[in-house]
């Protein structure tokens, strides 16, 4: 089964407000079907009916409900539970549903496969999923494997130089890594506020960071200025703008923003770690546990506070100039005692989710026996290794359970 849709992806459909989607080919969507929002991959656009062809995506209760509970071993796992933060774990079928109306659609869903490296950077942002296998109901069998790729646009690199989806996600990562860069500082003297501009951020971006915001816009005009060379001339040129603005600090506006930027939005640290590129290497990664006697950075989020000026982020964007200025005001708090409610308050301390009974992973980088966990038939009830070895589910466990 092709994992993609041979339909071009240069034929569009526009979602109008407030949805704000641009749809094409290999666009993953969030959908309304059988009374309930579903995930989906768009492999067909009929512009001129509004219509589009979805292959399904399930969550493991769904593929519970469409095979049936009796017909899967009870004490395994596919792949792991969702956790309490997005992403969330889903997979791929072979379910197509056709002639879905357009407005059905509720908005995009950011898909990454299980191995992707940007899935610890969408850690609690909204709309976000993962997916490590898929289950081909037609020859009764789930399967570790990839069946797409995260962004689209890794699809039709030669026809397709722009992807709505991608522009969006990419933009948003953007935001939150300059962000990032102002929590963290790297001296204990560094002023408690500082502001970035960041430029060339989307109209639909916009859209998209601010629905279901938890205040009301602010509109008002600014004047903006510029100049250039012409010839022998220097021109400069001043124009009237409409800004939007919102500030966000109180303590209902934290989950918003997290489903924005991520769970850790708001917490940055005071102190520098060594991370020193050799030359034969690429890329390295160096990693430094919080201290209880740290010094962090954090936007408190709060109803009741203490300072002049309240701890928040204020965000102004200029649509005309495509211009996205946030100014950050955060909290220096030093000590586990100071920082700690405020990590809880964004879930951020790790809390075991116990399961009923004893679970065994079946998951695609569990090894057995030295080899990885290929395909689960679900009516013969064998599973395929990666050396070709078919094995009994019973089998398996006896092997996971001797550690082997």
């Amino acid at each position: 089964m092709d994992a993609y849709a041979n339909h071009s992806p240069l034929i569009s459909l526009l979602c109008p407000p407030p949805i704000n989607v641009i749809l094409t080919a290999n666009t993953f969507v969030r959908f309304l079907h059988d009374n309930q929002v579903n995930v989906g991959l768009v492999l067909s656009v009929n512009p001129m009916e509004q219509l589009l062809c979805i292959r399904l995506f399930l969550s493991w209760v769904d593929v519970v409900h469409r095979v049936g509970a009796l017909n899967l071993p009870q004490n395994v796992r596919f792949w792991p539970n969702n956790s309490r933060h997005p992403p969330y774990y889903i997979c791929d079928t072979d379910i197509i549903l056709k002639n879905i109306p357009s407005s059905n659609v509720v908005g995009l869903a950011f898909v990454f496969y299980d191995t992707s490296p940007t899935i610890r950077e969408v850690l609690g942002m909204k709309n976000t999923y993962r997916v490590s296998s898929c289950v081909w109901f037609a020859q009764g069998v789930i399967k570790h494997c990839a069946t797409f790729k995260s962004y689209p646009l890794e699809r039709f690199p030669d026809v397709l130089l722009w992807c709505f989806p991608s522009m969006i996600m990419s933009q948003l990562l953007t935001v939150k890594h300059e962000l990032e860069k102002l929590m963290n500082t790297r001296s204990l003297r560094s002023r408690n506020t500082t502001s970035v501009q960041i430029q060339n951020i989307d109209l639909s971006t916009w859209a998209y960071m601010i629905y279901n915001a938890p205040v009301e816009i602010q509109t008002n005009t600014v004047v903006s200025r510029a100049g250039h060379v012409h010839f022998n001339d220097f021109i400069q040129q001043s124009w009237r703008e409409m800004q939007f603005s919102l500030w966000l600090g109180m303590s209902d506006h934290l989950d918003f923003v997290q489903k924005l930027f991520g769970l850790n939005f708001g917490v940055g640290v005071r102190f520098a770690v060594s991370c020193r590129l050799p030359r034969t290497e690429q890329k390295i990664e160096v990693s430094r546990e919080m201290d209880t006697n740290d010094t962090l950075n954090i936007i408190p989020f709060e109803d009741n506070h203490t300072e002049l000026v309240g701890r928040g982020l204020y965000i102004k964007f200029k649509p005309r100039t495509k211009v996205l200025s946030i100014t950050l005001r955060y909290r220096r708090l030093v000590g586990e005692a100071q920082f700690s409610t405020h990590l809880e308050a964004r879930g951020m301390v790790h809390v075991n989710d116990d399961e009923e009974g004893e679970i065994y992973p079946f998951h695609r980088d569990t090894v057995v026996d030295g080899c990885s966990i290929e395909q689960y038939n679900i009516n013969t009830r064998m599973v395929r290794l990666s050396d070709n070895r078919h094995l009994s589910v019973n089998e398996v466990i006896d092997l996971l359970n001797l550690g082997i």
